[in-house]
């Protein structure tokens, strides 16, 4: 993941496509910030999951009424997403794994 940080390093916004091995599944992570090792973790509205195949689909984080996020600050999220209802993602990443998403919806890279 050091290398994976390093090639992020000069890009604020990145694409992450990843092939599920032994799968015909692919999905990845669109990121608004620059990856690096942040357990506590960061994101904001802009960041997104998707999946490519099968059945091509994009997961965006939705406040509901009885849902508040459990990061940061919820006025802050919203002030930087372009879409109100869109709360954006947790991105949370160490030297062993990233990850985006909030609670059971979220993705996670172990290399």
């Amino acid at each position: 993941l050091d290398m994976f940080y390093r090639c992020c390093s000069p890009a604020r916004h990145t694409l992450t496509i990843m092939e599920v091995l032994g799968t015909d599944i692919v999905i990845g992570m669109y990121a608004t910030q620059t990856w690096h090792n942040n357990p506590d973790g960061y994101g904001d509205g802009g960041c997104f999951l998707f999946r490519l195949k099968p059945n091509p689909q994009c997961f965006r984080y939705t406040i509901g009424e009885s849902h508040v996020p459990s990061y940061n600050d919820v006025e802050q999220v919203e002030q930087n997403t372009s879409c109100l209802d869109d709360a954006g993602q947790l991105m949370i990443s160490s030297r062993e794994f990233i990850s985006m998403g909030v609670g059971e919806g979220g993705a996670r890279l172990d290399p």
